[in-house]
């Protein structure tokens, strides 16, 4: 058995469970009974919007400040309550789950149904012929909607923030991102709907042209390239989309050509993105509560000293954010010229060699530890690496051994025709001197 909930609330009313007695729930219930005793159809409704909706919402803090809201809102100005219940409701059913209807088996459609779809009337149409698109009841819905939430968040921009509130998950500036999420994923439906396009007119959304190189093919490219969504391309990325399209269409560039078609692109592009985005918060920061200034109320109008500092800070920032552009400009390109090797990245980072060694050996520790699963694997190639060495050594040293044995043979085979011809010479002095004794003996019998 139920408990009542307030003595204006009647426990018979149906899906109506009790809340806690000092909750905001309870308190605007209990309101709402005192206040529309003469529709008691207002509470059974109010409790069914309740238990039909996600359990998730009222955990939130964007529900508790709507109720609130809708609280105080009552008690300043009773004659509005069903207003202030509608925008509750609303709140409701836009976290209320769809719920999938379908025929329970067996069933079929009654003969007034049959006969009636049949027989269409002369001046109805086929579903496939009708447009696509919401109905004004949905519509109107989602408008509303757009409404609760755009009250909600100027409140939210209108509180202060507290110190205490910097780490919570709750407060003013994050409900007022969330809030802008929904009504942003609401708007997008909406259009759907309306069957219209969501662009805005914002600067952001319009398309820039590029026409920077004499190459139509290129600049179709950059072009199709940077006005892509959510995309600031660096020099490296115009390069290759340059390098794609001279081999695609058969340009035949060099790579100097393609370098400096690619450094000047870079910058023209690079310039257009910037002015563009900065047009766009120019045009677009803010709030509800910067509405009333006028730019007569400068105070550097009234003040030249201030005005003159303002112009040489932003002659200031304006070099050294040139300088800082420059600077890493500069470093990419070294960085792009070696090619990711060890020089390239010393020169880059501004290291000496010594400390870029110690610098990759602590990223290889690192890695270590992040990946230990891929020790094993490292083991292996490690492995791999040792039985290539030894392999290699081993052919080196038979290579070694076979050119030794080679100069060995040789050296073997030059000292034996040394000695073969050594011996050919001892032989013919031999039988010179063999020959020459008789010789001697005729020429001295001649002379006696």
């Amino acid at each position: 058995m139920r408990t009542p909930i307030s003595p204006h609330i009647p426990s018979t009313s149906p899906n109506l469970t009790p809340y806690p007695l000092l909750s905001p729930l309870f308190q605007f219930l209990q309101l709402c009974g005192s206040l529309t005793e003469e529709h008691p159809e207002v509470l059974p409704f109010l409790s069914n919007r309740h238990h039909k909706a996600s359990p998730i919402l009222f955990h939130q803090a964007e529900f508790r400040n709507v109720l609130s809201r809708c609280l105080n809102r009552i008690r300043s100005r009773p004659n509005k309550i069903y207003v202030y219940i509608n925008e509750l409701c609303t709140v409701l059913k836009a976290h209320t789950p769809k719920e999938e209807t379908q025929l329970a088996p067996g069933t079929a459609p009654t003969s007034s149904s049959s006969s009636s779809s049949s027989h269409p009337e002369p001046g109805s149409e086929p579903a496939s012929s009708r447009p696509m698109g919401g109905s004004k009841r949905q519509i109107s819905y989602l408008e509303n909607l757009l409404r609760v939430y755009t009250g909600e968040i100027r409140r939210l921009q209108e509180k202060e923030l507290d110190l205490n509130e910097l780490d919570s998950e709750d407060s003013s500036y994050l409900q007022e991102s969330r809030l802008k999420r929904k009504m942003m994923r609401i708007f997008q439906r909406l259009c759907e709907l309306k069957r219209c396009s969501s662009l805005t007119g914002r600067v952001i959304e319009q398309r820039i042209a590029y026409r920077g190189t004499r190459y139509p093919e290129v600049n179709r490219r950059i072009e199709r390239f940077i006005n892509r969504p959510e995309v600031f391309p660096d020099y490296t990325d115009i390069l290759k989309v340059i390098q794609k399209a001279s081999v695609r269409y058969s340009l035949g560039l060099t790579r100097r050509q393609m370098e400096s078609m690619a450094q000047d692109a870079f910058r023209e592009v690079g310039n257009r993105l910037q002015e563009r985005r900065h047009l766009d918060l120019v045009y677009n920061f803010g709030s509800h509560l910067t509405d009333q200034y006028r730019p007569g109320m400068t105070p550097a109008l009234l003040d030249p000293e201030l005005a003159k500092r303002l112009r040489r800070n932003r002659t200031v920032a304006l070099s050294r954010l040139d300088a800082v552009i420059q600077r890493y400009a500069q470093l990419q390109e070294i960085g792009r010229r070696t090619r990711g090797t060890g020089r390239g990245r010393q020169e880059a980072s501004g290291l000496t060699p010594g400390r870029a060694a110690k610098k990759r050996k602590r990223k290889k520790r690192r890695k270590r530890k992040k990946n230990p699963t891929r020790r094993s694997q490292r083991r292996k190639r490690r492995k791999k690496k040792r039985k290539r060495r030894k392999r290699r050594r081993k052919k080196k040293r038979k290579e070694e051994n076979e050119s030794d044995a080679a100069q060995g043979k040789e050296e073997e085979e030059e000292e034996k025709e040394e000695k073969a011809k050594s011996a050919v010479k001892a032989e013919s002095e031999a039988t010179a001197q063999d020959s020459s004794p008789p010789d001697e003996e005729e020429g001295v019998e001649a002379e006696g």
